[in-house]
């Protein structure tokens, strides 16, 4: 009789607890605790105990009204994404205006292209200076070899003020195609630091010194190349037939040894002409004349020129001029991306 009233107690006890019946809680089999119970005994109750005890029943499992409703109701609506789907709005003028100005990202070959003529026109400037400067001979391509593809890459030049300078159309060589050692070996080429072209632009405009800029046009093409690389024929200039191909002779835009090979023959140049490169920067050269200190700034083809003297400059750029084609820019003031503003009574140089 004290299990049955304990057993009573404890189901009370555990309903007060839960608002909500609990169909597991219900069927649970309760154990005895240690309060005078013996729990390697077995129990059992006599006919009048089973009287008294209350039946249990199992609990109705049926939803809610409204849970069913809202159950139909999704099963209804169709699937919606988390994240709401993007609209897109379509472009302004404003950016078709731009894109319109934009270089081609592939060969013109329809009259939809703008600037048609003057991208072509830049394409054939740049097949003239190739084959002024033999880049390559045309043979009948070799058993087992795969020459190396080629694509016309096009540029717009601007000036400081954003206005157009030139249309530019380069042929560039896919070097990812290329094997080492068997294509090429060493391919690193150092370029200037800004920390030294800002240091050198203070030095210029402490010591009121000149400064002139230079582009050697083609620098690349200036180089002989060591390896033998077989390449395609440029696109909308192909000549005696699918089988002939370009044999390199001259290091071409886009080959892993182009920019380590025009390095180079640049300082070589520069060397002979009585310059040293600086221990700090490579593409930094140095050279003591009757005016005072020389400085010649690299960076790939752009040159820029600080002397003490305008006449040391001219006798610098008519020396690089026997070399290579260059531009002569005159002084300074647009120089990779940056515009140089210079006060030389005040002596500052911004940029």
């Amino acid at each position: 009789m004290k299990l049955h009233q304990q057993l009573l107690l404890r189901k009370g006890k555990h309903e007060e607890e839960e608002e909500q019946p609990n169909s597991a809680a219900n069927t649970e089999v309760i154990q005895a605790d240690n309060e005078g119970i013996d729990h390697g005994s077995t129990y059992s109750t006599d006919s009048h105990d089973e009287e008294e005890a209350p039946q249990e029943t199992q609990p109705t499992t049926a939803q809610p009204a409204a849970t069913a409703s809202i159950t139909e109701a999704s099963s209804q609506e169709p699937e919606q994404s988390r994240y709401p789907s993007r609209q897109r709005r379509a472009p302004t003028q404003i950016y078709k205006a731009q894109a319109a100005k934009a270089a081609p990202s592939d060969l013109c070959r329809s009259n939809e292209c703008p600037r048609l003529s003057q991208w072509k026109l830049a394409m054939d400037e740049e097949m003239v200076s190739l084959h002024e400067n033999s880049t390559w001979n045309l043979e009948q391509m070799p058993l087992g070899v795969k020459p190396i593809p080629v694509k016309w890459v096009y540029k717009i030049k601007r000036d400081a003020s954003g206005n157009i300078e030139r249309y530019k159309a380069r042929l560039v060589a896919n070097g990812f195609m290329q094997q080492e050692g068997a294509d090429y070996n060493e391919f690193f080429a150092p370029v200037s630091k800004h920390t030294t072209l800002r240091t050198l632009l203070a030095k210029v405009a402490a010591e009121d010194m000149e400064l002139h800029q230079l582009d050697i046009k083609t620098a690349f093409l200036n180089c002989e190349l060591k390896e033998t690389i077989h390449m395609q024929q440029p696109e909308g200039y192909n000549e005696g037939g699918a089988n002939m191909v370009c044999l390199l002779r001259k290091s071409l835009y886009g080959s892993k040894q182009a920019p380590r090979a025009w390095n180079r023959r640049l300082r070589q140049e520069l060397e002979d002409m009585g310059f040293k490169a600086s221990d700090a920067d490579p593409s930094l050269f140095t050279a003591q004349l009757k005016s005072g200190a020389v400085y010649i700034l690299v960076y790939v083809d752009d040159i820029l020129v600080a002397a003490n003297s305008l006449t040391d400059i001219l006798s610098i750029k008519d020396r690089l001029a026997s070399s290579f084609k260059l531009t002569d820019l005159g002084e300074a003031k647009y120089f990779l991306g940056w515009s140089l503003a210079r006060d030389r009574r005040a002596g500052t140089q911004t940029w």
